[in-house]
């Protein structure tokens, strides 16, 4: 009996993530992380504090699988430059719900970073699992670890890579 009860009780948490997440469903969601980098370009090197928001929007086209697409904006304080950096952006992504609320992501971002008069761009590859803790049945935070792959930045940057893993805080709504 003790075993029936279990699995039940994990059939009824799995059941419930696949209610939100089921073909043609749509999602909204937010996202931010605050982050600590350390960085190492051809001319410098050293600390760099960022803090990021993301707002997107996700389309189930199969059951569990949701083609997402974001625009974010950064804030970026270097230890080895006088002034900010501020970036804009967009990803492309895809996310997967699997049992018992946790998800897993891929995608592909495009950014503009500007730094007082000069800009430059710069593209990446991230990965992300998580947990989509249910408020109810179309609220969802979604805390995650998410590594990003620098590919490379443009211009007078060219060649430097960059990578890092951040922890993020994510809400979602399910509709």
């Amino acid at each position: 009996m003790k075993k029936f009860y279990i699995i039940l009780t994990t059939a009824l948490f799995a059941v419930s993530t696949f209610a939100q997440t089921e073909k043609g469903a749509l999602r909204i969601s937010g996202a931010s992380s605050l982050n600590f980098t350390n960085t190492k370009y051809k001319e410098a090197s050293g600390s760099t504090n960022v803090a990021d928001l993301g707002i997107g929007i996700g389309y189930f086209f199969i059951n569990n699988l949701s083609a997402d697409l974001t625009v974010a904006a950064g804030y970026e304080k270097a230890s080895y430059q006088d002034n900010a950096t501020t970036s804009v952006g967009a990803e492309l992504g895809l996310r997967y719900y699997l049992p018992f609320k946790v998800f897993a992501g891929a995608g592909f971002e495009y950014l503009t970073y500007m730094h007082g008069s000069s800009s430059t761009s710069a593209s990446a590859a991230n990965f992300k699992v998580g947990y989509a803790a249910f408020l109810n049945d179309n609220i969802a935070i979604e805390p995650a670890v998410v590594y990003r792959m620098g590919l490379g930045l443009t211009d007078e940057m060219k060649g430097n890579q960059y990578d890092n893993l951040s922890v993020q805080i994510g809400f979602s709504l399910f509709f």
